[in-house]
């Protein structure tokens, strides 16, 4: 007889949540991983190189190109951004840390991308 163990019998969405989580964690470490360029000219090089398949993880650097957009963008598109998405990755006021309550938090922005698929990214940015 076969019997199925659960680890959760409370949650039947406990392994898919943490499978979920895992996947966005691992975004998130391949987006940090990855630095864009300051300079325009290097950016661009670099976007060329990913769009001609140069690049091994394309998807994530799209979302670490998002990330990078977001940082130099105007005040009120970063405003728009979190209106729309920022309950993805909330703010916990109980921290009580101005750093972490800023609104151009990268770790929140990063948070945030991590979850979004590319052709939301491609939406909001135009990729």
């Amino acid at each position: 007889m076969l019997s199925y163990k659960t680890t959760d019998s409370s949650n039947p969405f406990g392994s898919f949540a943490t499978s979920i989580s895992n996947i966005v964690t691992n975004r998130e470490n391949a987006i940090n991983a990855i630095t864009i360029p300051e300079c325009k000219a290097q950016a661009n090089f670099l976007w060329i190189l990913m769009e001609k398949g140069e690049v091994a993880d394309k998807p994530n650097m799209i979302r670490a190109f998002a990330v990078h957009d977001l940082l130099i963008s105007h005040k009120s598109f970063v405003t728009e951004f979190f209106s729309q998405y920022g309950h993805l990755a909330p703010i916990d006021v109980s921290y009580n840390d101005t750093l972490h309550m800023t609104l151009f938090n990268k770790n929140r922005m990063t948070r945030i991308v991590a979850q979004l698929d590319l052709e939301t990214l491609a939406g909001l940015f135009g990729y």
